[in-house]
C-alpha cells in the first residue's frame, strides 16, 4: 500500500543517499578522507599516522643553551634533498622578541626506528662562528645538540600540529 508517509520516508532515504554520495565524491576529489594521508595535503600529519620519512616535515619546540641561561621557542622545516641529505630551516626566538633564521644541511642515516643526523654551518662571527649539530629523530621527537666556540646547547622539538594551515617556511607568514 502506497501511503503519503511511506512516500516521504522513501524521499528522505533517497535524499540522504544523494548527500552521502556527494560527500564521498567531494572527499575523493580533494584527496581527503579516511586513511589517505600521503604527506601531500596541507596541514600537519595526524598524530596516529606514522610518516615513512621520520625526519621530513615541520617541527616545533624549544632550544636551550647550556653555556648561559638563554632559551626560547624553536620551529623547523626539514626537507629531503637526496638519499642522505636534508635541509633544515630553523627559526629561533630568544629574549622573547628577537629571532634568528638559519638553514643547515644535515647528513642523516637511518637506524632501527630512528634517524641520526649531523651537520655544521658557519653563522658568521657576530652569531658565534661555526656551529655543529648532532642528533636524532625517534617516536615523533627531534633532539639535537649544538656546539660553537661561544655557545652550546640543545634543541627539543615535536611534530608541528597546525590542522588548518599549509606548511610554510619558518619565519614566513
Amino acid at each position: 500500500m502506497d501511503t503519503p508517509r511511506k512516500r516521504v520516508r522513501v524521499r528522505v532515504i533517497l535524499a540522504a543517499g544523494v548527500v552521502a554520495a556527494a560527500v564521498a565524491a567531494g572527499l575523493a576529489l580533494t584527496g581527503a578522507g579516511f586513511g589517505c594521508w600521503h604527506g601531500q595535503s596541507p596541514g600537519a600529519t595526524p598524530a596516529k599516522i606514522v610518516r615513512a620519512d621520520l625526519l621530513e616535515g615541520n617541527w616545533e619546540g624549544r632550544w636551550a643553551s647550556t653555556s648561559n641561561d638563554m632559551d626560547g621557542k624553536l620551529r623547523c622545516e626539514i626537507r629531503k634533498l637526496d638519499a642522505d641529505s636534508y635541509e633544515a630551516s630553523f627559526h629561533a626566538q630568544f629574549a622573547k622578541v628577537l629571532t634568528h633564521d638559519s638553514t643547515v644541511t644535515l647528513r642523516a642515516r637511518r637506524g632501527p626506528g630512528r634517524w641520526e643526523f649531523e651537520g655544521s654551518k658557519d653563522l658568521g662571527l657576530m652569531s658565534g662562528g661555526v656551529y655543529t649539530y648532532k642528533g636524532r629523530v625517534s617516536g615523533g621527537e627531534f633532539y639535537s645538540t649544538y656546539d660553537s666556540s661561544y655557545d652550546r646547547g640543545e634543541f627539543k622539538m615535536k611534530r608541528a600540529v597546525a590542522a588548518s594551515q599549509p606548511a610554510t617556511r619558518p619565519g614566513l607568514p
